[in-house]
């Protein structure tokens, strides 16, 4: 049996329900739940925009999920991507969407993906090439040509950080795509659109 066959399989099995819809409204019944990792990256009736954030006694400071239409992402990274670009990581790459859209535009450039969410980071192995199940303040980013962030942490401190620490390990020709966050202060702001390239957040 080919690896192409073998990967399709994964992608039609069940998802894990109660880790991947731990936060959603109880409203939702299970029915409306997609059962397999291709319907859940299709599923579009998120109508609240950005996912809301829940911490646990303030401990929680990841989105769980956030929808970010993948026909602007495409627009997005045809006008960033180059041909001398070889790798790309997404940081807070949930399932992978958004690594296999890239791997598809680009199937020679290495694609990466950082997620805290164990089991986000399973499903988004099945198309990315490389993905580490980590912290993404721990992480190098000097070996990466192309870093996308779409708002990963709802702390808003902890996301300027998280920033700063991309722009800081980053080498100075990578691009870094950051589509979504406002920090609360304006100098914060402004040191932000001097290092990154704004995408649009609908």
């Amino acid at each position: 049996m080919s690896l192409e066959v073998n990967v399709r399989d994964e992608f039609l099995k069940p998802l894990p329900h109660v880790h991947l819809y731990k936060h959603e409204s109880d409203e939702k019944s299970y029915r409306q739940v997609p059962k397999d990792w291709y319907s859940f990256l299709s599923n579009s009736d998120d109508n609240s925009g950005r996912a809301e954030s829940r911490s646990s006694g303030g401990i929680r400071h990841e989105f769980h999920y956030i929808q970010y239409d993948r026909v602007d992402f495409l627009k997005l990274i045809k006008k960033v991507i180059k041909p001398r670009h070889r790798s790309f990581i997404d940081v807070g790459c949930g399932a992978g969407d958004k690594l296999d859209i890239v791997k598809s535009l680009r199937p020679d450039m290495h694609v990466v993906g950082v997620e805290h969410d164990p089991a986000m980071a399973t499903w988004a192995r099945l198309v990315a090439d490389e993905v580490f199940c980590q912290d993404a303040l721990t992480l190098d980013f000097a070996p990466f040509d192309v870093i996308y962030a779409y708002w990963p942490v709802c702390n808003g401190d902890l996301m300027m950080k998280l920033c700063r620490r991309i722009i800081k390990t980053k080498r100075r020709s990578s691009k870094f795509i950051l589509v979504g966050f406002r920090a609360s202060r304006q100098a914060d702001n402004e040191f932000l659109a001097r290092h990154t390239i704004s995408g649009v957040c609908l």
